[in-house]
C-alpha cells in the first residue's frame, strides 16, 4: 500500500550553433489505503538550459543563453478505477 515512485528524465541535443539539455527529475511517495482512492507526497525539479552562439552561416541572428528552473514540492489525492 506504500510505494516509491520516481522518474529522471534527460535531454541533450547539439544542432549546428545550438546546444542545450532539458532535465526534469521527479521523487513520490504513494500511500493507497483503499483500492481506488491514493495519497501522494513528492518533490519535482526541472531545468532548462539552452546556448546559441552567431555564425555567419547560421540562418538566425542570435546569440546567448536561456536558463530556467524551478523546484517544487507535490501534495495529491488521487481516484483511480
Amino acid at each position: 500500500k506504500l510505494y516509491l515512485k520516481q522518474s529522471v528524465e534527460i535531454l541533450y541535443l547539439e544542432i549546428a550553433t545550438f546546444k542545450g539539455s532539458i532535465t526534469d527529475v521527479n521523487i513520490r511517495i504513494e500511500y493507497n489505503p483503499w483500492k481506488h482512492i491514493g495519497f501522494g507526497l513528492g518533490i519535482n525539479a526541472y531545468r532548462l538550459n539552452i546556448s546559441a552562439y552567431k555564425d555567419d552561416s547560421a540562418f538566425l541572428d542570435f546569440e546567448g543563453i536561456i536558463k530556467t528552473s524551478y523546484t517544487g514540492f507535490l501534495l495529491y489525492g488521487k481516484y483511480y478505477l
